[in-house]
């Protein structure tokens, strides 16, 4: 059984650098004050969306991690080569991140990695045919090999189909 306070506790001391006080003070001591966690069962995998709540000399901190507990170290192996391989094909594109890793555990078979803070695409008011393109563009970026170069006549329509479809207000 995955220990949640332990694991906090653990890694709460990566996330230092992102506590600055006003001056840019950076936080030398942290400790975690609170914890709460969601846990959600797949086939082989057990995971927990963990909130920390870290307290320290500069502020403090509400952290989000996502906690992967895998069935056995195979399957540990298998994603984190399926993750090596995703960023590898974000590295084309500056402005598409996967959710960084923060910690592998082999020996309990763990994976952290950072929760990014986002929203659901539905609650962005796009047209269908934005998200539909949006969607489009994420698939090139998992399934594609290598970026290609737009003409001029390209980046224009592509730039075209952003204006008429981004809800842009007045």
């Amino acid at each position: 059984r995955m220990d949640a306070m332990g694991i906090a506790e653990e890694i709460a001391p990566l996330f230092k650098s992102k506590i600055v006080d006003k001056f840019g003070n950076q936080a030398r001591y942290v400790s975690v004050h609170t914890i709460d966690y969601n846990k959600k069962t797949m086939d082989n995998i057990i995971e927990y969306e963990l909130n920390i709540h870290i307290l320290s000399d500069q502020g403090d901190l509400y952290q989000s991690v996502i906690i992967r507990e895998y069935a056995d170290y195979d399957v540990l192996e298998a994603e984190l080569t399926r993750y090596r391989e995703l960023v590898s094909r974000c590295l084309l594109f500056p402005d598409i991140d996967p959710n960084p890793l923060v910690k592998v555990d082999k020996e309990r078979n763990l994976m952290i990695l950072e929760k990014v803070d986002g929203f659901e695409l539905k609650r962005a008011g796009f047209s269908q045919e934005l998200k539909n393109f949006i969607f489009g563009r994420i698939y090139a970026v998992l399934h594609g090999t290598k970026v290609e170069r737009l003409d001029d006549t390209k980046i224009r329509g592509y730039m075209e189909f952003f204006l008429q479809h981004m809800p842009f207000t007045d």
